[in-house]
């Protein structure tokens, strides 16, 4: 695959002297990728940024990924630097994610981000100052076998670093021998004894130069829901959330969940467009998530806010809301 700003081009193996025929035309002469970086290879699937949307490529044609929010990325990102955008793809998660400079971040800094859950379809956004991300992510090695596990001390407590039967014997004076390289069975270096299991670990270099990784237990998030009909006042009575992953801590144990609702009765103002607890007036009444996975409360207005915090990780596919209507303007 080749990919050029507005175009690309499939090309095969035709051996000498060019080597490689890339056809009578580019496959698309519309997308392209923004940067060389931005390119998410899943194997069977490629997505990426072009200059206008985002895109995927199948092998034989080229369609836009559905979301509703190129107008704001587009706007939102520093146009003249979408050859930094670099894109990742998390494999434990299904998530890919493109990480782009705003249009206030600091030259060399990618400080947003969007991202993409392919099984549901879904889009979010986050911030985060980094200088690059790895893609693939970092595959790191657990319980391998180094030259380091090998080595012991030679001390009345010595033991082995790790003991493998008949690879080491009782030395004069010493507790044991410590294994060396010489005491290794004649394996392949590409032998598992020695790669040990390899897990794929996101990672990037933040803006401190130094190589980082994702770990440690997921911070309180929330969500904000808008419902209204300038044209009525609405009864709205409880509010559910459709899980695809209930809220759930590390040990396993059930996190929890409140509902903040906000409301506004002028019909001549709009909701704000912020993902905070903009609305003019505040309802006392705070919901807690129950065991059924409902949010419930009551509150008459025009225009309804609601916030909903979750302790512990999860996955929100829908709400659906209990509204009647409760008369005119």
């Amino acid at each position: 695959m080749l990919y050029k700003e507005r175009s690309i081009h499939l090309g095969q193996y035709s051996g000498p002297p060019f080597f490689w025929d890339f056809g009578p035309g580019p496959l698309s002469r519309i997308a392209g990728a923004a940067g060389h970086e931005c390119v998410i290879n899943l194997g069977d699937v490629q997505l990426f940024v072009g200059p206008e949307d985002f895109y995927q490529f199948d092998g034989s044609y080229v369609s836009r990924i559905p979301n509703r929010l190129r107008t704001w990325f587009f706007n939102r990102v520093n146009r003249s630097r979408l050859k930094d955008i670099i894109g990742r793809y998390d494999s434990q998660n299904d998530i890919a994610f493109w990480h782009y400079p705003s249009t206030s971040a600091a030259a060399g800094v990618l400080d947003e981000w969007v991202a993409y859950a392919l099984q549901t379809g879904k889009w979010t956004r986050g911030a985060l100052n980094v200088e690059h991300v790895l893609s693939p992510d970092l595959r790191l090695s657990q319980d391998a076998l180094t030259y380091q596990r090998l080595q012991g001390h030679h001390d009345a407590l010595a033991v082995p670093a790790i003991a493998i039967d008949g690879l080491w014997q009782p030395a004069v004076g010493y507790a044991v021998t410590p294994m060396t390289a010489e005491h290794i069975p004649a394996i392949p270096y590409n032998s598992p004894m020695l790669h040990g299991v390899l897990q794929s670990v996101p990672s990037l270099f933040k803006t401190d130069h130094k190589l980082w990784n994702y770990s440690g237990s997921p911070n309180s998030g929330y969500l904000v829901c808008q419902v209204a009909d300038p044209n009525y006042f609405t009864l709205l009575s409880q509010a559910r959330p459709t899980f695809a992953k209930w809220p759930t801590d590390a040990s396993g144990q059930r996190g929890t969940g409140t509902l903040t609702p906000t409301f506004q009765q002028s019909p001549g103002l709009p909701i704000p467009d912020t993902d905070t607890d903009g609305l003019a007036t505040s309802n006392s009444e705070i919901s807690t998530l129950q065991d059924d996975g409902g949010f419930y409360f009551l509150q008459n207005a025009r225009k309804h806010q609601l916030r909903m915090e979750f302790t512990a990780d999860c996955e929100l596919t829908a709400v659906a809301y209990d509204l009647v209507l409760a008369g005119l303007v």
